[in-house]
């Protein structure tokens, strides 16, 4: 299924009726200009769920790397590095 979609003219002449669908339907709408995708529009509520979701993924990375990090500390694999070179050397 598209998305709806809305000429930025149309968001000019209807924006209360449009974004009262948005929130009605619960469903994206995609502002064009010149018939090219912009921007989207989505519900407040929606936008806190994704927001909240990003934040919950980004712990969930920061608590990997601190795994991954214990555990080689644990097993004895960190390199103390000096300089960048460090970084590209396999020694």
């Amino acid at each position: 299924m598209f998305p709806k979609t809305a000429s930025m003219q149309q968001i000019q002449k209807n924006y209360r009726k449009l974004f009262d669908e948005v929130i009605e339907s619960q469903e994206p709408l995609v502002v064009l200009n010149n018939n090219k995708p912009e921007v989207v529009i989505i519900d407040i509520h929606q936008f806190e769920e994704i927001q909240a979701k990003a934040e919950k993924y980004e712990l969930e990375l920061a608590m990997k790397a601190i795994m991954t990090y214990k555990k080689e500390k644990k097993d004895g694999k960190l390199k103390v590095l000096k300089s960048i070179k460090d970084l590209i050397d396999e020694d």
